[in-house]
C-alpha cells in the first residue's frame, strides 16, 4: 500500500531566513520518525539540487525516479 506520511506542527514564530531552525530542540522529530518507520517498507527523498550531500544518500540508498513536475530530484528505496 501506497501513502504518505506528513508531519505538521503548531509554531506561530516565523523566521526570517526559512531554513533557520524554529525550534530550541528537534529531539521530538527523532521520536516521531522512529515510529512512523516502525511500519514503513520504502521511503522517498526529495532533494533540491544544491543538496549534495542529500544526493550522495539518495544515490546509496534508493534508486532516482523520473520528476518533471517540480524541479525536485527524487529516490525512492526499500527500508
Amino acid at each position: 500500500m501506497a501513502y504518505t506520511v506528513m508531519f505538521m506542527v503548531h509554531k506561530i514564530d516565523m523566521a526570517s531566513n526559512h531554513l533557520a531552525p524554529l525550534f530550541a530542540s528537534y529531539d521530538w522529530w527523532v521520536d516521531l520518525v522512529q515510529k512512523a518507520l516502525e511500519t514503513a517498507d520504502e521511503f522517498e527523498m526529495r532533494l533540491w539540487p544544491d543538496d549534495g550531500e542529500g544526493i550522495v544518500s539518495g544515490q546509496e540508498l534508493g534508486a532516482r525516479v523520473p520528476n518533471d513536475d517540480t524541479g525536485e530530484i527524487v529516490f525512492r528505496g526499500q527500508i
